[in-house]
């Protein structure tokens, strides 16, 4: 019998995938020592099997070969509740059914289970074994009755015993957020971290204004931020540059971006594009003699550390370099075998691959980040300390973060604007999903651009400009005085771009932005407006009144009108018409023809005595009601330059309306 069970031993047991704390408990179910078992069935045929659970299933099967089994066919469960008829499980979670046969017919053949098996699980299907599983992760909540029957091996009858379990499955508490993540205000490149506290969750899903939440990592130092600089000096500076963060680099040059220089250029890789502005140390390092070593300082600031997960260090490096975090050597390249403060490096880069940034991933360093200020310090080293070297370059930025995919926590370290908006997180089990209300970061607003001053003539308008900066929507309102007084609101000045009033004195204004996120004042800007040449007019007066006139007021004066025209001096200065006789001023025009009307006039030019530097400027306005207006500047039409040009403008021959034309001398 025993070479008979052998030959069929090897023909049945071929299924793969026993998960391993089974196999461990098989073993402990041995009723003879492994000794006893005979040398032909070490080896089985189980490919896919760990080596483990062959010798676990080679023991049971070869117990049954050795010792016959009397008594009463049984089937009973082993896992996870030895004996008993029932099994409880939660939909969603990982679960094992082992049952165990015991008693006549000896070893079965195979097992089969029926009946209404959970969804989610399959059957292992050993064959010539004592047990048999149901594993997998059941997927819905119900009571499910699974009948497993134990036929006995071919030739002994084909008997066969049955039993019936009931499984119960439950559905896990449904998810349940035990504390909202919190929302807040924050400036550009801040560090976020949001989180929110809940119970029994098995996916967490994050999104941005009910969209895919776009991070994939987080950048502490990114490659094109500000950072402290000095070559290697004469002397032995200790390591205080390096490890403490409190170290005083004021006295150092500073930099956004990479450092280098690069005296060849003409064939080959050019690290000059790559070099950033005020980052040339050609002067500095290129020459024998001259330092191989550069010191750089980048300070950064945490808030909770404690949760990250990733943590990588890039690196644009012609030809070394070492870096510290907060006084601790976390990644080199071509570090000589004795460093010290003014090193060359130890071997020679490539320039193809030292324009390109080199990944190192340092995930066994997280533990050196701190709560509040940290300092990565970078050596970054030359080949060469005595001949005359070529070329130079040195960047990096320091990427950290945890995964936003399936977590509880999102991270952002560089808070940008894409980043702002509504945060949510939907945390889901089987039994259904929950999501947090939306938590708003958003950028406190900024200003840009600020408004700046202008000069105007007298009886102008100026136009003062805002850019603003943050997470929009934005308001605005400008106000008449200086910045933060706001006793003096301009009424309906309420966008970025503001045109004031025709002005005829200077008069200061500024303007106040506001968002979700809080508000901000501009400084304050004058428009300054420039008085009336009045010189200009007294030349003008000299040149159209005869002496004695001239000298009297009462008939050269800006208010008086020798020539009884209805237009006082003032005005025929301004028209260009004489004062002594009555000559119509510059006046509209109006033709019919083909169905159409146009409006037509004369601009001309300020020129004579009294008009040295000076522009007449023509507007032409409208209203639909002459005497209460309002009278605005029909577009295209305003501010023209008086040229002795004809003005037409073409207006519909039905409808009604009223025209004027507005006549200014500047400056």
């Amino acid at each position: 019998m025993p070479s008979t069970f052998s030959s069929r031993l090897s023909r049945y047991i071929r299924h793969p995938g026993i998960p391993a704390r089974v196999s461990t408990l098989i073993l402990l179910w041995q009723r003879s020592p492994l000794v006893k078992l005979l040398p032909e069935f070490r080896i089985v045929s189980t490919s896919g099997f760990s080596e483990a659970l062959k010798w676990s299933v080679t023991c049971i099967a070869g117990l049954g070969a050795f010792d016959s089994i009397a008594g009463a066919s049984e089937i009973s469960q082993v896992l996870p509740s030895s004996g008993s008829l029932e099994v409880n499980a939660v939909a969603g979670e990982s679960l094992t059914f082992m049952v165990q046969a015991t008693g006549t017919p000896g070893i079965p053949a195979s097992f089969q289970f029926g009946g209404d098996i959970p969804p989610g699980l399959i059957q292992t299907g050993l064959e010539n074994s004592r047990t048999d599983f149901l594993t997998g992760v059941p997927t819905a909540a119900g009571i499910y009755n699974v009948t497993v029957t134990a036929w006995e091996l071919p030739g002994f009858g084909g008997d066969f015993i049955d039993k019936t379990f009931t499984f119960n499955i439950t559905n896990p508490p449904f998810p349940a957020i035990s504390r909202q993540p919190a929302c807040g205000n924050f400036t550009e490149g801040s560090l976020v971290h949001l989180s929110a506290s809940q119970t029994d969750g098995k996916v967490f899903t994050w999104k941005l204004n009910d969209e895919a939440h776009p991070v994939s990592e987080t950048l502490f130092f990114p490659r094109a931020t500000s950072r402290r600089y000095r070559a290697a000096p004469a002397q032995d500076p200790g390591p205080a540059w390096f490890t403490e963060t409190a170290f005083d680099d004021s006295g150092w040059a500073s930099v956004s971006g990479a450092l280098g220089y690069d005296t060849v250029t003409g064939s080959g890789v050019n690290f000059l594009p790559h070099i950033a502005s005020g980052g040339n140390l050609q002067s500095v390092m290129s020459g024998s003699g001259k330092p191989t070593s550069v010191h750089l300082r980048m300070p950064f600031t945490l808030t909770d550390p404690a949760i990250l997960s990733f943590f990588k260090l890039r690196v644009q490096s012609d030809d070394g370099f070492v870096a510290w975090l907060n006084g601790t050597e976390i990644a080199a390249q071509n570090k000589p075998a004795s460093l010290q403060w003014n090193s060359a490096a130890g071997a020679a880069s490539t320039d193809a691959t030292a324009v390109t940034f080199r990944e190192f991933n340092i995930p066994q360093h997280l533990s050196l980040l701190r709560r509040g200020d940290n300092l990565l310090a970078v050596q970054a080293l030359n080949r060469s300390a005595t001949e005359t070297g070529n070329d130079f370059l040195f960047n990096c930025e320091l990427a950290a973060g945890i995964n936003a995919t399936n977590s509880p926590h999102l991270l952002l370290t560089s808070l940008s604007l894409e980043q702002s908006g509504n945060h949510t997180l939907t945390v889901t089990n089987p039994a259904g999903s929950v999501t947090t209300g939306p938590a708003a970061v958003l950028i406190l607003p900024e200003i840009l651009s600020q408004p700046e001053p202008v000069t105007i003539s007298h009886g102008q308008t100026g136009q003062l400009n805002v850019t603003p900066g943050g997470s929009p929507p934005f308001s605005y309102q400008w106000y008449r005085g200086l910045s933060g007084n706001t006793a003096d609101p301009v009424p309906g000045a309420e966008d970025e771009t503001f045109v004031t009033p025709a002005l005829t004195e200077t008069t200061s204004y500024w303007v106040r932005i506001s968002s979700a996120a809080g508000m901000i004042d501009s400084v304050t800007a004058t428009v300054t407006v420039v008085p009336p040449a009045v010189d200009s007019y007294n030349t003008w007066v000299t040149a159209q009144f005869p002496p004695t006139a001239a000298a009297d007021p009462n008939i050269s004066g800006p208010g008086s009108d020798p020539d009884q025209d209805g237009f006082s001096n003032q005005t025929e200065y301004i028209f260009g018409t004489p004062p002594l006789s009555p000559v119509e001023p510059s006046s509209l025009n109006i033709d019919s023809g083909a169905g159409a009307l146009t409006v037509s006039f004369t601009a001309r030019r300020a020129s004579g005595p009294g008009y040295n530097g000076r522009t007449r400027l023509y507007s032409l306005e409208s209203s639909i009601n002459p005497v209460s207006g309002p009278w605005l500047a029909v577009e295209g039409f305003a501010g023209i330059a008086g040229n002795n040009q004809t003005v037409s403008l073409p207006i519909a021959a039905s409808g009604s309306g009223f025209y004027r034309l507005r006549v200014e001398l500047t400056p």
